[in-house]
């Protein structure tokens, strides 16, 4: 398995200087990253920074736009391939996509058809949870729906275990379930302080990183996603602290 890093962790850092949190990030430890934007650089940019510090560009957090011709996506596609990018990442969609009948039916559709250009082009589609989608319907969460619905050979999790945890549910159930159809998982924790959630390093708050771990193990899931979707001090030493408690558990 390999060990990556969301860049929305660092979407700061990325925005400001995107060489040296790439140089950063490699100097951790992290193996490969998962954008989320661009900054305004091209593809073959991105692809030099990625090569001189050794890092796969594995996956990216990249939303659907219902509005997009197929030539657009394709240009999309043209463009993470340059990066030498396996994952597109769905980072999150409204709820009501899910709810079900027409609007499942469309959604699935939609997602079918982008998972089957990209599976044309060595990528597959991923769907990134939320807590959200963890709400019940009809007697059966969204999620469960959704995986039920979509085709599993071009639609596939990538399961957030924070947001898992956090809609109350056992991640690592959730990897036993579906890992066999997941190549790439979210890792995130948070603990609740004064009523509120606030996220933390792994390993500093309340999910249950070492069940998890044995899930992961017993599953097809090849690279470990880092994760802190928000920061309270210095983000670069978040990471830090996560990658060496993750390679501690491992």
């Amino acid at each position: 398995m390999k060990i990556g890093i969301q860049l929305y962790s660092l979407r700061d850092e990325m925005a400001k200087d995107m060489e040296n949190t790439l140089r950063r990030v490699a100097e951790m430890g992290f193996e490969f990253v998962e954008f989320a934007g661009y900054f305004g650089k091209s593809a073959e940019e991105i692809r030099g920074l990625l090569d001189k510090y050794g890092l796969e560009g594995a996956s990216v957090h990249q939303g659907y736009d219902f509005d997009a011709t197929e030539e657009q996506y394709m240009e999309w596609i043209s463009y993470l391939k340059t990066l030498g990018v396996r994952y597109w990442g769905i980072p999150c969609m409204d709820k009501e996509n899910f709810l079900p009948g027409e609007k499942l039916l469309a959604t699935t559709q939609r997602l079918n058809t982008l998972g089957t250009w990209l599976k044309r082009n060595g990528m597959e589609l991923c769907y990134h949870n939320h807590d959200y989608e963890l709400e019940m319907c009809d007697g059966k969460c969204h999620l469960d729906r959704m995986f039920d619905t979509f085709d599993r050979c071009l639609v596939s999790p990538e399961f957030d275990v924070c947001w898992l945890h956090r809609g109350g549910k056992d991640p690592a159930a959730y990897i036993r379930k579906h890992g066999n159809y997941s190549k790439i998982i979210h890792l995130q924790d948070y603990k609740i302080q004064d009523g509120k959630m606030i996220f933390t390093p792994l390993g500093e708050g309340v999910v249950d990183f070492e069940s998890i771990m044995s899930a992961v193990k017993s599953s097809n899931i090849e690279y470990l996603v880092y994760e802190k979707d928000d920061w309270y001090d210095d983000a670069f030493e978040d990471a830090r602290k996560s990658i060496e408690y993750l390679k501690s558990i491992m």
